[in-house]
């Protein structure tokens, strides 16, 4: 039988003591408390809102699903922000989407493109239906709205698909598919192209 030296224990356990002494000053750290987002939070020394975006309860989005006055706090952006959004990073993706070098920035482009075309298919966008109060008609009157973002959204994912296989004249097309989709899509609905 071999002897263990008592000094290679001890070594040991001093270590497993000091991780378990971290572990417990890591987690005894004391935590500041985030005031309720029902009440507003008190005011800086320097008279300052302490909460981004100003107004009592600062960054808010409104809206019933979010970007019109009166929402719920933290709710989705509407339908305006996120095609806004879709816009943007179409806008950005159509020059470049050639550029073997920006691949990386075009995915992510695309992943921002498919992003707001799901927060927008699921707002409410403004129209006659907006104030529609059968919500039965309301949602007949915005099935083809949804339909027409669900068929972007496979394009966007066709495009995306094609850019990994290396397929770039595919994905060229599908995006020019993509814009004339939008051009239709707002010449449909009476919205200015650059919204």
């Amino acid at each position: 039988m071999h002897s263990v030296k008592p000094m290679r224990i001890i070594g040991s356990l001093a270590g497993i003591g000091g991780l378990v002494i971290a572990a417990a000053i890591a987690f005894a750290q004391p935590t500041i408390p985030k005031p309720p987002a029902d009440r507003p939070s008190p005011p800086r020394q320097d008279g300052s809102n302490p909460r981004p975006g100003g107004g009592e309860r600062g960054g808010e989005r409104g809206g019933e699903r979010g970007g019109e006055p009166g929402g719920e706090r933290g709710a989705a952006p509407g339908a305006k922000a996120s095609m806004k959004q879709m816009n943007g990073s179409l806008r950005r993706l159509e020059p470049q989407l050639a550029d073997a070098s920006k691949m990386e920035e075009n995915l992510r482009l695309l992943g921002d493109a498919q992003r707001g075309s799901i927060t927008a298919r699921n707002a409410v966008p403004r129209g006659p239906w907006s104030d529609e109060a059968d919500p039965q008609k309301k949602f007949a009157a915005l099935v083809p709205y949804r339909k027409r973002l669900m068929a972007v959204q496979r394009k966007l994912l066709d495009i995306e698909a094609d850019l990994m296989d290396g397929k770039v004249e595919q994905a060229k097309a599908g995006l020019k598919e993509v814009l004339k989709m939008k051009e239709e899509g707002h010449k449909e609905m009476g919205v200015d192209d650059d919204e």
